[in-house]
């Protein structure tokens, strides 16, 4: 949502604006998508790709660069240790 005060693009559903503090919960925001409500069991996933802290981290960028993923979880052994993105 951009705040009519200060026209910073704020997150939907905001209730201030995080730039001025302007009050934004008498702005209509737009209806949510329908997957919205649905259950995540619900929804279609692909299996994790994931890395080795020992890995290289050009292994991850070649994942993501090649469409496998958006983005590659990154395991100490059964611990998520951190998530890499583009």
């Amino acid at each position: 949502m951009i705040c009519p005060e200060c026209k910073t693009d704020n997150i939907a559903g905001v209730d201030q604006c995080q730039n001025c503090g302007h009050d934004l919960t008498r702005y209509e925001n737009p209806p949510a998508p329908e997957f919205i409500a649905h259950r995540l069991a619900e929804i279609p996933a692909h299996a994790p790709v994931r890395v080795e802290t020992t890995d290289p981290v050009g292994l991850a960028v070649r994942f993501m660069q090649r469409g496998d993923a958006d983005c590659v979880l990154v395991m100490s052994g059964s611990q998520l240790a951190g998530i890499i993105t583009p």
